[in-house]
């Protein structure tokens, strides 16, 4: 699992996909890739208009693929999502979400789908 596969998957393959299940690598990976492109422009964002607009160019086209990945790794773990509705509440609600994302996956099909793939490794030899 590469970074570069977990972008290419989330924002062209399933860009607004809100079904299905998305494994822990896949979701984390992406995350991870979406920071390092949004982070420079947000930084720069207070320096002017012209920054400030660059910085919505560019994260809110990503806005749609990290809420179809965060419902798939919520899926992937069995919770549906009106799970997010415990973002409400302060501290406890953030911790648990954060907690489920970060938890193992159902290793076996559950009512959001089969277990997901990852990339396909070929070997030689």
């Amino acid at each position: 699992m590469t970074m570069a596969w977990a972008f290419r998957r989330c924002v062209v393959e399933r860009y607004a996909d809100f079904s299905g299940r998305s494994g822990r690598a896949e979701f984390w990976w992406f995350q991870l890739a979406a920071t390092i492109i949004t982070t420079p422009f947000s930084l720069l964002a207070p320096l002017g208009t012209d920054f400030t607009v660059l910085s919505w160019i560019v994260g809110l086209p990503l806005t749609l693929p990290w809420a179809a990945a965060l419902v798939r790794r919520l899926h992937d773990t069995g919770s549906s999502a009106w799970t997010l509705l415990a973002l409400v509440i302060p501290i406890v609600g953030a911790l648990y979400v954060v907690i489920l994302l970060a938890s193992r996956s159902e290793r076996y099909v559950n009512r959001f789908g089969p277990v997901p793939e990852g990339p396909v490794r070929v070997t030689v030899g």
